[in-house]
């Protein structure tokens, strides 16, 4: 429940503020919390909003190579992050993030 009142809130910002990358992102996580850790289709339909703002947003991409991974598309998740790790720009705690996902597959 405390992830639906998030998601509400963030969704009141959306239509106050208009649309960002970082709040489709968080409404997504929010998503991912009720999901027990799986992208659902709503959960993607966010990230993919977040992407369509902002296209190189490391965390929508991480994301997005979360999604493979989940769907069975190992090589090219892993694909995703390792072009992400190139990407000198990303935040530290995104790049263990990634580094651990890419060790577990």
């Amino acid at each position: 429940a405390m992830h639906d009142k998030a998601i509400d809130s963030w969704r009141r910002v959306l239509q106050l503020e208009g649309p960002s990358a970082e709040v489709y992102i968080a409404i997504a996580e929010n998503f991912l919390m009720i999901e027990g850790g799986v992208l659902s289709v709503v959960a993607m339909e966010n990230i993919r909003a977040a992407l369509r703002i902002e296209p190189e947003n490391p965390v929508a991409i991480y994301y997005m190579g979360l999604a493979e991974a989940q769907s069975g598309e190992t090589d090219r998740a892993i694909e995703i992050w390792r072009d992400l790790l190139n990407n000198s720009f990303i935040d530290p705690n995104l790049r263990a993030l990634i580094e651990d996902q890419i060790e577990k597959r």
